[in-house]
């Protein structure tokens, strides 16, 4: 499995670890993957260097969502350990995991995401001019943020909700939670709440 030498990624050790767990571990991961190929994630998700989607990244983002959802606390300090307990509660089914369901939601929020930012959903802006590349603590706080009002967000202007998170992205109290100690319980919740309060606005 790794015939080249070089240290495999977090994910990927995952990954093998699944498959390793018999069937229902390659179900979890095959789900993974699925969800990795939806155009509307891959678009989102673009900005995602090529050197860590070689090694799965794009794969852990999608394992990061679905832990944002149904196991946030899990988290405590560390992205590795949290991701880790997470799949590992899902593949034994320790957790709740409908895969229809979530994959039926997956679609709909990066649907969503995909009209209103594209390929800019999870990079930093200056102004209106997005610059960088993905950045792991804005993914969390945007999806965090939105798969809880997804409903009333998908009546809403992709316009307006783009404008909103530009807006976010760059304000204070934002950038307090996404700097330095970014994966700090406090910041990790701290980022979700500053997001879903700003997109709460638009609802009102």
């Amino acid at each position: 499995m790794n015939t080249g030498g070089a240290a495999l990624s977090d994910q990927e050790i995952r990954n093998c670890t699944a498959r390793m767990a018999g069937q229902d571990g390659v179900f979890f991961y095959d789900f993974l993957r699925e969800c990795a190929q939806v155009d509307s994630f891959r678009n989102c998700v673009s900005s995602i260097s090529d050197d860590n989607k070689d090694k799965r990244g794009d794969e852990e983002l999608v394992l990061r969502f679905f832990a944002l959802k149904n196991a946030k606390e899990l988290f405590k300090g560390s992205v590795k350990d949290w991701l880790d307990s997470f799949m590992e509660r899902a593949v034994f089914k320790q957790v709740p995991f409908n895969y229809d369901a979530e994959k039926t939601e997956f679609k709909k929020l990066f649907g969503l995401l995909d009209k209103s930012m594209g390929e800019d959903a999870f990079v930093r802006f200056r102004g209106d001019k997005p610059i960088g590349g993905l950045a792991p603590a804005h993914f969390e706080a945007i999806t965090g943020a939105i798969h809880g009002i997804l409903a009333d967000l998908e009546k809403k202007d992709p316009k307006d909700i783009r404008n909103k998170l530009i807006e976010v992205v760059q304000a204070t109290n934002f950038k307090e939670v996404v700097g330095p100690g970014s994966n700090s319980l406090q910041k990790f919740k701290g980022r979700i709440e500053v997001t879903k309060e700003a997109l709460s606005e638009l609802l009102i």
